[in-house]
């Protein structure tokens, strides 16, 4: 299976249950989302639903409207989405595009990395 089906089985899932199908991601997985520079880096299962859990705690609503993908390598694949979200707190309405850097080892997902405010001709990989 390639990084792009790989990448799609996961979103359907995650899509479907609210997790991604956990046979297709190592059980030491990382999370880093380079939002915040002194993020924590989410390890496992419950990295993985703490930081989702923080994104839903962050804002009211959000939507993501997925525009593209791109086999980096074998082993990694770009997404990049259009970000819609509602401030919990603050009500503030965001609007932006990110991406997400998927690295799979051996057919399944071992680190997943986050860069808000993605800008085309930006390459995470490097």
């Amino acid at each position: 299976m390639t990084g792009v089906e790989l990448v799609a089985r996961l979103r359907e899932a995650v899509d479907a249950t609210g997790e991604p199908d956990w046979s297709l991601v190592r059980p030491d997985v990382e999370i880093h989302d380079h939002e915040l520079l002194d993020s924590a880096v989410h390890i496992g299962r419950e990295g993985w639903k703490r930081w989702t859990s923080d994104w839903r705690q962050s804002f009211e609503d959000y939507s993501i409207d997925r525009l593209h993908e791109i086999e980096v390598d074998e082993d990694r694949v770009l997404t990049v989405h259009r970000l819609r979200a509602r401030g919990r707190l603050s009500g503030v309405q965001l609007e932006r595009t990110d991406a997400q850097l998927w690295t799979f080892t051996g057919g399944r997902l071992a680190r997943l990395d986050y860069y808000p405010d993605y800008r085309a001709g930006a390459q995470p990989w490097d």
